[in-house]
């Protein structure tokens, strides 16, 4: 009996290999059912009120940025005699066509 039991430790049997078949495929689907969920909270977590504060930040810093740069390249212009050109940020957003899914 002694030898039988070291045969079994070194060669699996069918129905062992079946067996850790099965666990693996249920190991493996538990392990991408986890990283849809942790992948849909993590894609959430930048929706809501702590992101309009950011936005709006980067939103206000974007329209400074531009008009510096506008009235820099308008002094440029004025310096060598062309004509000056203002357009404003909210012009531009209430000319686009808005698109809906």
């Amino acid at each position: 009996m002694e030898g039988d039991d070291r045969s079994r430790l070194v060669e699996p049997t069918r129905s062992e290999t079946g067996l850790d078949t099965k666990i693996a495929l249920v190991r493996l689907g538990h392990l991408l059912a986890l990283t849809a969920v942790l992948l849909h909270v993590a894609s959430c977590s930048s929706i809501g009120p702590g992101s309009v504060r950011r936005d709006r930040i980067d939103y206000i810093g974007a329209v400074a940025d531009s008009w510096k740069q506008q009235t820099l390249l308008n002094i440029v212009r004025l310096r060598y005699g062309d004509a000056p050109v203002f357009l404003d940020v909210s012009s531009l957003i209430s000319s686009t066509p808005s698109r809906t899914r």
